[in-house]
């Protein structure tokens, strides 16, 4: 298992020890493991079987930014937005650069 599924599995496991063990109520299993008290309930609400098929459904499911990342930056020249793939020549910023020069100057 990887690390981070590996510290799930076993917060998993301690948060029924605690339960079991110390007979804590989940507000508290949550205070002490540093929790979300809704996380704690619905680890005990599970048994290892469906906790394995959440898992198991956490690395299946399909990421939201599954596309490549362009990141785009605002101009504040007022040539719009620019992205890493929008061509730029040295004219058109040597140009904005210059308007936006004269802009402070007058």
């Amino acid at each position: 298992m990887r690390k981070k599924l590996m510290q799930k599995w076993l917060m998993y496991h301690e948060v029924h020890r605690q339960r079991r063990e110390e007979g804590l109520k989940p507000a508290q299993i949550a205070r002490k493991l540093v929790m979300d008290r809704r996380t704690v309930r619905k680890y005990l609400a599970m048994s290892e079987d469906e906790y394995l098929g959440f898992i198991d459904n956490q690395l299946r499911r399909q990421k939201v930014l599954a596309f490549p990342f362009k990141p785009v930056f605002y101009d504040p020249v007022g040539h719009g937005n620019i992205s890493i793939d929008s061509p730029v020549s040295q004219d058109t910023e040597k140009d904005a650069w210059q308007d936006n020069y004269q802009g402070i100057n007058q």
